[in-house]
Parts: structure tokens; C-alpha cells; sequence
């Protein structure tokens, strides 16, 4: 699924990711010739990452080798199914330490909002950002 869709990304997300590589950087990224080729690039690097490290293709692989590959052991970097009891979103609230503060980390303070709610602030974090910029008040 991983190789597919780097091998074949949606219409339009090579030029979007242009674009905002050239507003985060413009000293750069805007004055790069190869830009584009770079990011063709690493779409074709993902799409091999993902196609030489597919649980599927390195299981079958170390169950048939004699002895084991050690490649076996990527699938750990891309397993082939995730546990159903992770709360990875933590829907339930549980304590966690957020990775980024502005504060020292001495100062950091356990947290227990979970992934949507984080994302909620983020969207409305950025909203208000973005917003005077796209509709200046006279």
C-alpha cells in the first residue's frame, strides 16, 4: 500500500509539496533548479524503502532462507499488522509526555489530550495564523 502510493502519489501533491518547501524555505528551496527532481526523488526512495521493506515480501523471504535473513527483523520498522489493544490515538485519556514544549523540559507537564484534540488545536492554532494573511482587514 506504502509502495503504491509513493510510486503513484495523488494528482497535484508533488507541486503542493513544492510549493510549501518554498514558503517554509524560500532562501532555498524557492531558488532550487532540481527542485522538483528532488522531490520526485523521494518519492522513488520511499517507494523502494517501503517495497524492500514490506513485512509480507521479508517474512516470506526469512522463512524460506536457510538460515534466516536478518532482513526479518524490518518488518519490525513496518509491521505486518499492529496490535488491536494500542490506544494509539489515546482516545482514552491516558497520561502522556508531549514531546515538544516551549518550556524547559524541566518544566514539562504530563498531558493526556488525545490525537484529535490535538489536532482540533492545531487546525484552529493555524487557522488563526493564516487567516489575517489570506482576508487583511482594511
Amino acid at each position: 500500500m506504502l509502495t503504491a502510493a509513493c510510486s503513484t502519489p495523488p494528482p497535484g501533491l508533488k507541486g503542493l509539496i513544492a510549493e510549501a518547501l518554498c514558503a517554509a524555505y524560500p532562501e532555498r528551496a524557492a531558488k532550487d533548479a532540481n527542485l522538483a527532481l528532488r522531490i520526485d526523488s523521494a518519492f522513488a526512495d520511499s517507494a523502494r524503502f517501503y517495497g524492500l521493506t514490506d513485512p509480507a515480501r521479508t517474512l516470506a523471504e526469512s522463512l524460506d532462507a536457510s538460515p534466516p535473513l536478518n532482513r526479518r527483523y524490518l518488518s519490525v520498522v513496518f509491521p505486518l499488522c499492529l496490535p488491536g489493544k494500542i490506544d494509539f490515538l489515546n482516545l482514552n485519556q491516558e497520561l502522556w509526555h508531549y514531546p515538544y514544549r516551549p518550556s524547559p523540559p524541566s518544566l514539562e507537564e504530563p498531558d493526556t489530550r488525545s490525537f484529535p484534540e490535538i489536532y482540533v488545536d492545531a487546525l484552529e492554532t493555524a487557522a488563526n495564523a493564516i487567516t489575517p494573511h489570506i482576508n487583511p482587514v482594511p
